[in-house]
């Protein structure tokens, strides 16, 4: 089993302030530390995003368990941010609680909410609930067997693979498949498993196979289908919390034949996010190079707009210069966004990527390294096909493969914000985004050493006049 690493925290941001002529770019440099490394016996391959409460992160695997493959059927599981005091809270079975836990979990109280893809009385998935400590494991619905011929519906929907969105005591979510039309629904359910619900049900013009998680935003939910609409590679909508008024905001367009790109991406799995009246995702493939593409929509459904296309892959291990195929939405830091590639990059085993909310200033922050073996193992983990979340300027996340064992890790990248520089004038101006907590600046009258930090308390910018003294200055994270 993996060794738990100390997250590291170092100086995370050093700029030079010199003179009006000579004014430097502002640097980002980050710290990746592996936090947990999976095996069998404590599950194995996480492909959701984390949440955090507490001071403790919570989530779950796809598969294995104390029992490995015989009996493991995924897991869910807490640890430190520090990388201690992982515990598995709950073995799945595949049984009457569930197996497969592709979904990530939704926090309310102390209880942790999520769904497992099969099992249940039919083995088309449940809706489960279990404590922060392990304990109060429920099974709140059991998705029922689906009928007929192709595309086989039933009521509810089946096979629900997306986490939810909580609104007070209701959960909405996802089902892949079944509905009425067999092409998935959108449905809500209390916390006490109670007044289950379906409020849409696809259509496939409408949308089909409906996998990332919903955006609760301006009493609207907001989400994405893989596949399904006007060219069968996927959708964005919205719809009300009660299922009235569902819109098709977006149709992606037609890929052609092989290599299958097309202008703007296709086959949207990650869960979308709101800045304004600004929703952002991702695209899993499609897009010039047929690798995915990063895009922005207005919530009305007007001007999309593909902000990152990532680039091509070549040689035996596929790789790029930016990664590849991301399956998970995007975390706003600061002022960009931030997300993850599962394939691509430098070692063919995935990407960490910054860009601005304007598709400008794209940069790979971090590129999982070369698997060692056949079995596939490294030091940092392969493949994140979960989300990221942020947490005082730290990002923390899970790669569904790679590790000491070959199964999966958990990792934290400590980001800090970019300074900036601007002339006002015959002033010199040094900011970062009030936004972002966790960091102090401060300053150095010189780099001689022994260096002498100043921390400038409670201020995000420094305003120096252009003839004044070079000053020096950093952020640091607390």
């Amino acid at each position: 089993m993996m060794k738990t690493e100390p997250l590291r925290r170092p100086i995370s941001c050093f700029l030079v302030a010199l003179w009006l002529n000579c004014l430097p770019a502002s640097a980002q440099t980050v710290e990746f530390a592996t936090l947990h490394g999976f095996a069998y016996t404590n599950g194995i391959n996480p492909a959701a995003s984390l949440v955090l409460s507490g001071g403790v992160l919570y989530g779950t695997t796809k598969t294995g368990g104390e029992n490995g493959y015989v009996t493991g059927s995924g897991s869910v599981f807490k640890v430190n941010p520090d990388g201690s005091g992982y515990s598995t809270l709950r073995v799945f079975t595949n049984g009457p609680d569930g197996g497969q836990l592709d979904g990530g979990l939704t926090l309310a109280g102390k209880m942790l909410y999520g769904p497992a893809l099969f099992g249940g009385s039919s083995n088309y998935g449940t809706i489960f609930g279990i404590g922060t400590n392990g304990a109060s494991m429920t099974n709140l619905f059991s998705f029922p067997a689906l009928g007929g011929d192709f595309p086989y519906p039933n009521g509810p929907g089946a096979y629900p693979e997306a986490g939810f969105v909580l609104d007070g005591n209701t959960l909405y979510g996802l089902a892949q498949g079944g509905g009425i039309n067999g092409w998935g629904t959108i449905f809500s359910l209390n916390t006490n498993g109670g007044s289950f619900t379906n409020l849409h049900n696809f259509t496939f013009r409408d949308g089909q196979n409906p996998t990332s998680p919903l955006l609760f935003s301006g009493g609207m939910l907001f989400g994405s289908t893989a596949s399904g609409g006007a060219n069968a590679v996927g959708t964005l909508f919205k719809v009300s919390t009660n299922g009235v008024g569902f819109t098709n905001l977006y149709s992606f367009s037609y890929q052609g034949g092989y290599p299958y790109t097309n202008s703007d991406g296709a086959n949207p799995l990650g869960a979308l996010i709101r800045v304004g009246n600004t929703l952002y995702g991702t695209a899993s493939s499609g897009g010039s190079n047929a690798c995915g593409t990063v895009f922005a929509i207005n919530t009305d459904g007007s001007g999309f707009a593909p902000l990152h296309q990532f680039s091509g892959l070549a040689g035996v291990l596929q790789t790029n210069r930016d990664g590849a195929n991301p399956q998970s939405g995007l975390v706003l830091y600061g002022n960009a966004l931030y997300g993850t590639a599962v394939n691509g990059g430098q070692f063919g085993n995935g990407t960490v990527f910054r860009l601005n909310l304007d598709g400008t200033g794209f940069s790979v922050l971090y590129q999982f390294t070369a698997a060692n073996n056949v079995a596939g193992t490294n030091a940092d983990g392969a493949h994140p096909s979960g989300g990221l979340i942020e947490s005082g300027g730290v990002l923390y996340g899970t790669a569904s493969a790679g590790g000491l064992e070959g199964f999966g890790t958990v990792f934290s990248l400590l980001v800090p914000p970019p300074l900036e520089i601007a002339q006002m004038g015959t002033k010199v101006i040094v900011s970062w985004p009030t936004s972002v907590s966790g960091f102090s600046l401060q300053s150095a009258i010189s780099l001689a050493p022994p260096i002498t930090w100043t921390t400038i308390s409670g201020q995000h910018a420094v305003t120096n006049a252009i003839t004044g003294k070079q000053m020096f200055f950093r952020l640091t994270h607390h």
